[in-house]
């Protein structure tokens, strides 16, 4: 009985991105059991997987570590002992009862020919039953242990190896998966797959991370990390392949309100009239949102002044958050905050807010729209759908003025160096301007049947999306996040 996998694990397994498994389904080249690929058709699809092609075992890690500069914190790559051996043992055991349940197909075959036979001889003239006994006969002599062992099965084995390093997670009722790296937390490698998995402070002090084990091991980092099958994400790592219950948000509506107070932790001034920031959470406290969600802010100093603004960063960047504001006029927020300057500053965090977020069941390839500093609502968008490893293509376009210019197209490269699936596009434009814009398939998209997310200061996305609309793109996967250009105060 061949086994299914998750399409996560498939990709892992034969080293491509899952948005190709996807697209191969699509066009039926990839046949599919309830969401689930089996082994076998794997291996039909991609014959020239060998068990000892290392490159192509690493390859969608070590790039998407390369594309999103993470920092895994120093933590061991390898698994602990404990959590080899306890990988191990499961795969021990699952050899047992394979062995156990070839021997009972084996003795099936057998008692099998020997019936058989036996109608055989009972009747002679039937030419049918004869045939059947023959190929019955010759087939499983060609299964003897006399005869040349058959090809092995490359794949089974594979799995069987990136299990022992890489424990697979399953969440129910999301039906969304991620692997567990080395000894790092169920938290930390749920954050890194771009999923809004509960949680507040990721140290196990506020219990708010919890989830109920349905199958599989866990491993406590800590003590008090669980309670039966109640266990904390963030105090525990997968001691073998895992099958979780938690409350998972995945939609804008899923998240309670919150209010934090973070600190200024950086502040860079990449362009004239621009400042981008980065402010830290507590490590008691941390923000839940969705990539592409707002937040307004408030510095405690000055609480009249707020402002909301959408959040550069991606969740699974949890330890701080990044903002691209405005600062040309003297009430604009970064502004008052170039003024006031770094020291002891802190900031009230208010949100999340805004439905400008991903469509987790859309197949389709994504473009990305941005006018100057409103790159900043879809930089976040771009980081989860690269940390999700979900669509097939990621095109942007940003439009810049030429006193702003492309500030972050350094990581922008960086992108397009190491992820094949991403390109970019950069013009200048002066900000009253809206130049004359490329055809989608200039871009690399040949087809309008795209997910589009626009993103620009004042009127300008409301032109931007006239733009894809006579380009022919559905209307209705069109997003739009308008970013304000007066003073925002009391926003």
């Amino acid at each position: 009985m061949s086994r299914y996998l998750t399409l996560s694990r498939a990709a892992r397994l034969v080293g491509v991105r899952r948005a190709e498994l996807q697209r191969r389904i699509s066009r039926g080249e990839l046949q599919t059991f309830e969401g689930m690929l089996s082994l076998a058709e794997l291996q039909r699809v991609y014959p020239e997987v060998r068990l000892d092609d290392d490159a192509m075992l690493e390859r969608m890690s070590r790039i998407m570590d390369e594309a999103l500069s993470r920092v895994r914190g120093g933590s061991e790559t390898r698994p602990a002992a404990d959590t080899l051996a306890a990988r191990l043992e499961k795969l021990g055991r699952e050899l047992a009862e394979a062995r156990a349940q070839a021997a009972r197909h084996q003795e099936l075959c057998l008692r099998l020919r020997d019936r058989i036979a036996s109608l055989a001889r009972v009747a002679p003239e039937n030419e049918a039953l004869a045939g059947l006994q023959h190929w019955f006969e010759e087939n499983l002599d060609a299964l003897s242990p006399g005869r040349a062992p058959r090809e092995p099965d490359t794949l089974a084995a594979r799995d069987a190896m990136l299990s022992l390093m890489a424990a697979h997670v399953r969440l129910l009722p999301s039906g969304h998966d991620f692997f567990v790296e080395g000894s790092e937390s169920l938290l930390q490698a749920a954050l890194r797959a771009g999923l809004a998995v509960p949680y507040g402070c990721a140290d196990g002090r506020c219990g708010r991370c919890q989830a109920r084990l349905v199958g599989g091991r866990i491993r406590a980092l800590e003590s008090g990390a669980r309670a039966g099958d109640r266990f904390l994400l963030c105090r525990c790592t997968a001691g073998t392949d895992l099958t979780v219950r938690v409350d998972e948000a995945t939609a804008p509506d899923d998240l309670p309100q919150q209010e934090i107070r973070a600190r200024l932790a950086r502040m860079e001034e990449p362009a004239p009239g621009l400042l981008v920031v980065g402010l830290r959470p507590p490590a008691s406290t941390r923000l839940r949102f969705l990539a592409g969600q707002d937040v307004v802010l408030s510095p405690t100093a000055d609480p009249e002044c707020r402002e909301r603004v959408p959040v550069a960063s991606c969740p699974c960047q949890e330890r701080e958050l990044e903002f691209h504001l405005r600062s040309r006029r003297p009430d604009d927020l970064g502004a008052r905050l170039r003024e006031q300057g770094l020291v002891q500053q802190s900031l009230m965090v208010s949100g999340p807010l805004g439905d400008f977020v991903l469509d987790p069941g859309s197949p389709r390839p994504l473009l990305f729209v941005a006018r100057d500093e409103a790159f900043g609502a879809v930089r976040g968008l771009i980081e989860a759908t690269l940390a999700q490893d979900a669509a097939e293509q990621i095109r942007l376009l940003w439009i810049a003025d030429p006193a702003i210019g492309h500030y972050q197209e350094r990581q922008l490269r960086s992108w397009a160096d190491a992820l094949p699936n991403f390109d970019y596009r950069a013009l200048l434009a002066p900000a009253a301007d809206l130049p004359e814009l490329p055809a989608l398939a200039t871009l690399g998209l040949a087809t309008p049947e795209i997910d589009a997310f626009v993103a620009a200061p004042g009127a300008g996305a409301e032109a931007l999306c006239d733009w894809l609309r006579g380009e022919g793109v559905d209307p209705g996967h069109i997003r739009m996040h308008g970013v304000a250009t007066e003073g925002r105060h009391g926003r």
